[in-house]
């Protein structure tokens, strides 16, 4: 994992040296171990590196190859990288290092963008052919990693965050007033699409390839589309389907193993995180001499809410009890939380409820000396985890799950203490109190779900939330969460294996006996305890907010929605947010607090944009060209 940016002034002017370097400063979070600028006349590139593969010089970037032509910055894992190398040995390449960086350059000398295809990984990659003079961006199949461009006509710049814009000529950091508002009714919606929250800049989609030609022709490519690649298998019985997806999810996890630096597990104490964690101990305790395979995997940690229904610290104890392994307990404290809000939303840099629990929980690994974290992103979109998809089936009356069968799996899934307020009036409609008309969520490969058709009702909700809704913006946070504090992620239910085979079976392997993610129980008999397999609760990683809001933030919203900035906002009307906040307040009505937090969220997150902004502006202005 790393930083990466670039810029081509299309005009022909040289590019500015200090820009870049004040880009690589703004992203020296994600890769504290290095940094390098590559200048070619009017493009250059940057990147900051966090070593994970290959520790020496060799791996620096950016990186060249066939005599200078090609120079690439990168991002990523490509967690084949010793097979594509072999291969690629045999068709006549020649390595200088041991990282997967010179591996995926060579792999576009000989494929170009058809090295796509061959890659398993997450990544996001800018390669330069200086004899073509064509940049070309690639962003993995799900979009794991971050890559978002600008382009104004004279110049297109890209970067892995938003906030190394600041760094350009002529970018001011204004919120786009449909994107916004459209944010705060709904935080979700918004990182499926190609909008971002801030004007002028764009996002390259997961599964997408983007070219740069010498006359500024900007071209945008779908380069996967996962629909394509799934087969029904409703003829399997139920142990061929669990031993499927025991054989695939083990191949991904091994390969998400190799590491020149010690990883550890983000452990919840769920099905998805546990089930990574013991998959990793077994492969761990099994005799290999596979290359590259770190010996460091022992380490699980977990996030602890002391005395609060969110605390899940028991059940992750019993998995580590089970693999043999040790956890790090790290009790998250709200006033933690109050100290650091301003600096988490900086680094998450996007609308979403305060991130304090894995910003927090990451911190500690990059403290304990972990720069790898195995966490178990995607689960819930391919297995079928959240509450909604049962809601939805029960609904449409999804064949061939019986009804019945639906109200058990949601009244066993139920958490009654996290969930609702009964005792409280509802929240006003937000939509009321915005005074820009939210902008529609328009997804760059059509409506969601609409490559499925044929299938089920809740199969094709499941598929729109992996690839357009819910999960891209998990990802995000996550990202952002990690890379604040130099940890990368690698999450072994997205191997694009693991997600073509989970949307290839039927509802009732995912769904079954009243308990969701039924293939992936029966597939982790022996290495889970039953406590963990018959675990029917959902509850996801989040901090508890509102009791939080009640009690240690709650001066930090309260002066928030008394500001100037605030109360002037174009977005939305902010004396009617700041009174139902204040009413809230009085009445100790907790959700009300809750309701005013992405109101406070998006003004923030412009305010800090604009304060580092003229803090560059100066830096700039003083600094060597």
């Amino acid at each position: 994992m790393c930083g990466i940016s670039g810029i081509w002034n299309l005009d022909g002017r040289p590019v500015e040296r200090r820009r870049l370097t004040a880009m690589n400063g703004l992203l020296a979070h994600r890769g504290p171990d290095g940094e390098g600028i590559h200048c070619d006349g009017s493009l250059g590139l940057g990147h900051t590196r966090l070593s994970i593969l290959d520790l020496s010089d060799a791996g620096h970037q950016p990186m060249s190859c066939a005599g200078g032509r090609y120079w690439i910055t990168y991002n990523g894992e490509i967690y084949n990288f010793l097979e594509l190398r072999r291969e690629l040995a045999g068709l006549g390449h020649r390595f200088h290092s041991d990282s997967d960086t010179e591996v995926l350059l060579a792999a576009y000398v000989q494929w170009g963008p058809d090295c796509q295809w061959r890659l398993n990984g997450a990544w996001a990659f800018a390669i330069w052919d200086s004899v073509e003079r064509r940049l070309f961006l690639s962003r993995d199949r799900f979009g794991v990693r971050p890559l978002h461009y600008r382009h104004d006509g004279r110049s297109f710049a890209f970067a892995s965050e938003m906030k190394a814009f600041l760094a350009l000529d002529g970018f001011v950091p204004e919120l786009d007033p449909a994107v916004a508002a459209r944010a705060i009714l709904d935080p979700g919606a918004v990182e499926g699409t190609e909008d971002c929250l801030f004007r002028g800049i764009r996002r390259l989609v997961g599964g997408h390839c983007l070219t740069v030609a010498a006359d500024g022709t900007v071209t945008l490519r779908r380069w996967w589309n996962t629909a394509e690649h799934i087969a029904e298998r409703t003829a399997d019985d139920e142990a061929a389907q669990a031993e499927a997806l025991r054989e695939t999810f083990f191949d991904a996890c091994r390969l998400r193993m190799r590491s020149d630096v010690p990883l550890a597990t983000a452990l919840s104490g769920g099905l998805d995180s546990s089930a990574v964690h013991a998959t990793v101990a077994a492969l761990g305790r099994g005799a290999t001499t596979e290359a590259r395979r770190t010996r460091a995997w022992q380490t699980a940690f977990v996030a602890s809410f002391p005395d609060t229904a969110y605390d899940e610290r028991t059940h992750a104890q019993a998995v580590v009890a089970a693999a043999g392994t040790r956890a790090v307990v790290r009790p998250l404290d709200p006033l933690e939380a109050l100290g650091t809000a301003d600096r988490i939303f900086f680094d998450t840099e996007d609308i979403y409820d305060i991130l304090a629990a894995p910003w927090l929980l990451y911190r500690e690994m990059r403290r304990n000396g972990f720069t790898v974290s195995m966490d178990g992103h995607g689960g819930d979109e391919l297995l079928a985890g959240y509450h909604h998809y049962y809601h939805h089936a029960l609904a449409y009356a999804a064949p061939p799950l019986p009804a019945e069968e639906l109200r058990t799996t949601v009244e066993r899934m139920t958490v009654p203490e996290i969930h609702g307020h009964p005792a409280s009036p509802p929240c006003p409609d937000r939509r009321a109190f915005l005074t820009a008309e939210p902008g529609p969520a328009v997804y760059p490969n059509g409506a969601a779900g609409g490559e499925l058709m044929d299938r089920d009702t809740m199969t094709r909700n499941m598929y729109a939330d992996f690839h357009k809704r819910v999960l891209p913006t998990i990802l995000r946070n996550f990202d952002r969460c990690s890379m604040a504090h130099g940890v990368e992620i690698r999450a072994p239910f997205l191997d694009w294996r693991v997600v073509c085979l989970c949307f290839s079976l039927p509802v009732r392997a995912k769904v079954r006996d009243g308990r969701s993610k039924a293939v992936l129980r029966r597939a982790m008999e022996g290495l889970l305890p039953p406590s963990i397999l018959n675990r029917t609760e959902k509850m996801g990683f989040v901090s508890p907010l509102e009791d939080w809001l009640a009690g240690p933030l709650r001066q930090f919203l309260l002066d928030g929605v008394h500001s100037a900035a605030f109360l002037g906002s174009p977005i939305w009307d902010g004396l009617a947010v700041r009174g139902v906040v204040d009413r809230g307040d009085r009445r100790n009505h907790k959700h009300w607090l809750r309701w005013g937090w992405e109101f406070l969220n998006a003004c923030r997150i412009e305010a800090l944009f604009r304060e580092q902004a003229a803090t560059l502006r100066r830096r700039i202005a003083d600094g060597p060209t």
